[in-house]
């Protein structure tokens, strides 16, 4: 079974007395979750193919994505991340080099902050698989929901309001903590 959402905030409003703010705790849930979708090692993780065009080196994240953690190519192959330092002392060219090798490297945020580019640019149309982090607002696995309700409450409490609760706030934080080293998160 999953959790939704508003399930999740819905455990916390009631772990919360109901006195917190509906609205903020649906902020705070997309924080917590775009928060777990760019860990190191992030907890929820989808996979999706996408086409690559022949000419064309740049391309968008999905629209789920936190983080892309791996790219393969049509034939399995990994295509290893690299940075903009990595490509300048190898090629200082690298933005329009084309090859009838195929690419090699991926370069996340070049052009935009969601983005990835190949390198070098694909001479041929195929496809790739990504692996990515995602924050998911549906199918939250039920381990997950009292880790993500207490962190919503941790900043719920904090923040200035009627309502302002900070040694509630500290002690949702540390079982929080807590339960995130029991689960693996921490």
């Amino acid at each position: 079974m999953a959790l939704t959402q508003d399930n999740i905030v819905d455990l916390a409003n009631i772990i919360g007395g109901t006195t917190g703010s509906t609205a903020s705790m649906n902020l705070y849930y997309d924080e917590v979750m775009q928060g777990l979708g760019t860990r190191f090692e992030p907890p929820l993780v989808e996979t999706t193919t996408f086409a690559i065009s022949s000419g064309t080196a740049s391309y968008a994240w999905p629209s789920t994505a936190c983080s892309i953690l791996a790219i393969f190519s049509s034939a399995g192959r990994e295509i290893l991340p690299v940075s903009r330092n990595e490509l300048d002392a190898s090629d200082s060219g690298w933005r329009a080099s084309t090859s009838t090798d195929s690419y090699q490297f991926f370069i996340s945020s070049e052009d935009t902050q969601r983005s990835f580019r190949l390198y070098p640019i694909p001479s041929t149309a195929s496809t790739g698989t990504l692996i990515m982090g995602v924050a998911s607002s549906a199918n939250v696995p039920d381990y997950m929901g009292l880790y993500v309700a207490l962190e919503i409450l941790k900043r719920e409490f904090a923040k200035p309001s009627a309502h302002q609760d900070k040694q509630f706030s500290k002690a949702a934080g540390e079982v929080a903590q807590l339960f995130g080293m029991l689960i693996g998160f921490v």
